[in-house]
């Protein structure tokens, strides 16, 4: 079952096709599933947004795309990277706030408590 490990549906359903002689019914994956993904995790993090920074150490979202996820500081798209993330899916998962900084420019103005970054990154 190799076509599965390489995530070839079409190859896993041809095999079994031959085989098994039945018609068997293809779920189509879009690529717009990412996007739909990557639009409620933004919409959650602003709807919980905390605003002004606390006392804790925070890290904004243009040094977590930089240093955990490899993305370029001064990418414009850096903000919808963040939420495509596995790690802003395993933050919102637990709840996880956004902090509204009120200061400087997307993506520096938002951020989050250091230890849930760290808590979180796998």
């Amino acid at each position: 079952m190799r076509g599965i490990d390489l995530g070839n549906i079409n190859a896993v359903h041809k095999l079994v096709k031959m085989f098994s002689g039945e018609t068997v019914k293809q779920k189509i994956v879009s690529k717009s599933g990412n996007k739909d993904a990557q639009k409620v995790k933004k919409e959650y993090f602003f709807d919980n947004i905390i605003s002004g920074i606390k006392s804790e150490n925070t890290q904004s979202i243009a040094t977590i795309n930089e240093e955990v996820l490899g993305v370029e500081k001064n990418n414009q798209r850096s903000l919808d990277r963040f939420f495509s993330s596995k790690l802003a899916t395993s933050m919102k998962d637990a709840g996880v706030k956004m902090i509204d900084t009120g200061v400087g420019t997307n993506p520096d103005r938002y951020h989050f408590r250091l230890s849930d970054v760290e808590q979180y990154v796998s």
